[in-house]
């Protein structure tokens, strides 16, 4: 049975001023990867039971919109093969890096899901 998990973490050995990077540990049939997701908070600000920027942080709406799309493309590319390999990482990673470089604002984030039909009419 394939077994597949996108889950982010804070990866505290290292650090850039204070910041901590966000990366996403990824589970394919037993096999496990991790890459960088670009994101950086401080440790205080990062919820680890919810993998996820605490509320009262500042632009934690934002970190966690571009937090959620990188899981979601993740979880996209792993469920896309039978098996996910490491060859496969470049194609993810360069996805992801792209569709991060034109997420500035609440209102590309709503396109980005609209773009995917992850968002249903009401």
């Amino acid at each position: 049975m394939k077994k597949n998990s996108a889950k982010p973490f804070l990866k505290k050995t290292t650090k850039i001023d204070n910041d901590y990077p966000i990366y996403i540990q990824l589970i394919s049939n037993n096999a496990a990867f991790i890459f960088s997701t670009g994101l950086y908070v401080p440790e205080e600000a990062w919820d680890i039971n919810q993998g996820e920027v605490i509320n009262d942080f500042p632009g934690s709406w934002m970190l966690n919109a571009k937090l959620g799309i990188v899981t979601f493309i993740s979880r996209t590319h792993l469920t896309e093969k039978e098996t996910f390999k490491h060859e496969d990482m470049e194609k993810l990673r360069g996805e992801i890096t792209e569709t991060l470089k034109i997420i500035d604002h609440p209102i590309d984030v709503y396109n980005f899901y609209a773009a995917k039909e992850e968002i249903k009419s009401v």
